[in-house]
Parts: structure tokens; sequence; C-alpha cells
């Protein structure tokens, strides 16, 4: 069956590798994305949100 379905889970690199089977993993940068978040909705409260497209990604 492995050739028929893939699993992609979100979640620490070594939480998918340590699983059986083991997953592919997407890390998602949360503490980054919560921060801009706030900071988006700071800026709509004070009347100055301008639309941007921003992508996140680990350094």
């Amino acid at each position: 069956m492995p050739e028929d379905v893939s699993v992609v889970a979100i979640c620490p690199e070594a939480v998918a590798t340590q699983s059986a089977p083991q997953l592919t993993s997407v890390a998602i940068p949360a503490q980054q994305m919560g921060r801009r978040a706030v900071e988006l909705v700071i800026a709509k409260l004070e009347g100055r949100l301008k639309e941007e497209v921003r992508c996140l990604s680990r350094s």
C-alpha cells in the first residue's frame, strides 16, 4: 500500500521520522506566523493596514 498512499505531517521532523511508518514532514514557522498575525491585527485596528503578501521561512 505505500505505493498507493502518501502521508504528510505538519510536525517537527524528529516526530515524523520516529513514527512508524516514517512520514514526510512540513515545518510551520508558528511563532513567526503568530507574531505577524498580531502585527496585522494591530495595524488593522489603527487604520494603517496595507495589503501585502509575505513568505515566512525558517532561517
